[in-house]
């Protein structure tokens, strides 16, 4: 059945009345995480429904992948956008009890390879009582937007073991944060799945998580990735909802689409969604090996989204109802969060393209540590996330860093031109990663391929070995990127300011 607009929702707010009551409480402490055994954090969120209040148990679990005879850590990972600090709220938060931190919320089932889980907590038990002191509960500030997500994803009776980073860093220990950073691409690709949370719910997101699995359970992506392949469920659905499937979505019937108008818009503003400006979130979901997406309580499998995604871009194509409220901006803003097989196997330069410095983050030094676990390790095995560093320092390392290892100099096309100039002190060999770029200089390089004969002197030189081709007599004034006057007028300038003869 296709699918039909749903009333509008109106987000229940007890929880965050609750959550004001943990404020008399004394602030959380963390305890630090112990290096030598490669310590992460990872958050009990105990079951509850509002107006009860949010409260989670955080417990330390060596990080390391599974291992015969020795089972890793099995958790969720959470992907959200943090958004604003202005209007916190706050979680009672306690240590889990000693022996108990690996034994309650380990019960884990397969189905279909991938790994749940699912993860149980209870009361003491009295003997526990008797022998282990209940630590007492203490407030820890979230942001608003962290509440709500948790809120949501809390189930009535079952706790969940999450790793949020927001709670399981100390995120007012830069020496933490900078460990813990750099270890965040193994803390998402070793989860048991990675929880993508688009939202709240709103007027047409249940509509539009509907649409998108009408679609995603008709087409697939192929092995590929490229291919979409049509799924016959005569079996399941019966033969006449299998065609009328087939009629809705063969893109033929132009009335049929046009009677799911309301789907398009919902997906087009489901589309929209901060989550897809979020920088850190690329990582996130390009080194998880399982996700599901989920908006307020509306899930669906990320496969199954990516698969509905490109049907709807593919039917972009044609003059067609979809193509006249889905924009191809639209398409092009998500398709690199869902795009596996063009970012698999490319090249700084590309990662650090246009399309990143759209994405946003509150620091600057994340324009590199948020893509690090994504680039070629031996081109940036000398960087770890260091935030005792400048802004300034980390990109000057991360250059000479991928300098030293490639022998390749590609990354200079990024010191282009830039909307405004860049608010940091760099050297002009270093690309600053926080500014937009809307061209770079396109160069060859002994022809792109030959190794560079490069070292760098100190913190502002460069010495590269080349050959002389000629000689800059005279700089002329910066000219605005709006200029309007012709490339030629402008390359014919003299030190007299007078134009070449027409």
């Amino acid at each position: 059945m296709v699918p039909q607009a749903a009333p509008r929702y109106a987000l229940h707010s007890a929880f965050l009345q609750s959550t004001r009551s943990a404020v008399s409480m004394d602030p959380y402490s963390y305890t630090p995480l112990d290096i030598a055994t490669n310590e992460i954090r990872l958050i009990r969120l105990l079951p509850g429904l509002p107006p009860r209040r949010l409260e989670v148990e955080i417990f330390h679990v060596p990080l390391s992948a599974e291992e015969e005879g020795h089972a890793g850590p099995v958790y969720e990972a959470l992907s959200y956008v943090w958004g604003s600090t202005s209007n916190p709220q706050f979680v009672a938060v306690r240590d889990a009890l000693k022996g108990q931190q690996r034994k309650r919320g380990r019960v884990r089932t397969r189905i279909h390879r991938f790994k749940f889980a699912l993860s149980f907590c209870g009361n003491p038990s009295p003997s526990n009582r008797s022998t282990n002191e209940v630590p007492a509960w203490r407030t820890l500030s979230v942001t608003h937007n962290l509440a709500v997500a948790l809120e949501h994803l809390r189930r009535p009776t079952d706790s969940r073991i999450f790793w949020i980073d927001a709670i399981c860093i100390n995120q007012d220990d830069r020496a933490e944060r900078s460990a813990q950073v750099g270890r965040m691409g193994t803390i998402y690709s070793i989860a048991s799945q990675v929880v993508v949370w688009f939202g709240p719910q709103y007027e047409n997101s249940t509509l539009a998580v509907q649409t998108l699995r009408y679609i995603g359970e008709s087409w697939k992506l192929d092995s590929t990735g490229y291919a979409l392949n049509w799924m016959d469920n005569r079996e399941g659905n019966g033969q006449a909802e299998e065609d009328e499937r087939r009629r809705v979505l063969s893109v033929k019937d132009v009335d049929a689409l046009e009677a799911m108008h309301l789907s398009w818009i919902a997906i087009r503003d489901l589309l929209r969604r901060q989550w897809f400006s979020r920088l850190w979130v690329f990582q996130e979901i390009r080194k998880a090996t399982q996700a599901i997406l989920v908006v307020g309580h509306a899930e669906l499998p990320w496969d199954m989204f990516r698969s509905a995604f490109y049907w709807i871009c593919n039917c972009r194509v044609e003059a067609n109802p979809i193509s006249k409220i889905i924009d191809l901006s639209d398409c092009s803003r998500v398709e690199p969060f869902v795009d596996m097989t063009a970012w698999s196997n490319v090249g700084i330069a590309y990662l650090t393209n246009e399309a990143m410095t759209e994405l946003s983050c509150s620091d600057p030094r994340d324009r590199v540590y948020a893509l690090l676990s994504l680039f070629d390790p031996k081109n940036t095995m000398e960087i770890s996330p260091d935030y005792l560093l400048s802004v300034e320092d980390v990109y000057t390392d991360f250059f000479t860093s991928v300098l030293h290892q490639s022998l390749q100099l590609y990354l200079l096309q990024l010191c282009g031109f830039s909307h405004g100039p860049s608010q940091l002190h760099l050297p002009s060999w270093a690309p600053d990663f926080s500014a937009r770029r809307p061209q770079v200089i396109n160069f060859s390089a002994s022809a792109g391929q030959s190794e560079h004969e490069a070292a760098r002197i100190d913190a502002a030189t460069l010495r590269i070995r080349g050959v002389l081709g000629d000689t800059i007599e005279h700089v002329t004034e910066p000219v605005p990127l709006t200029a309007t006057t012709s490339f030629r007028r402008i390359a014919g300038l003299r030190p007299d300011k007078r134009l070449d003869p027409q």
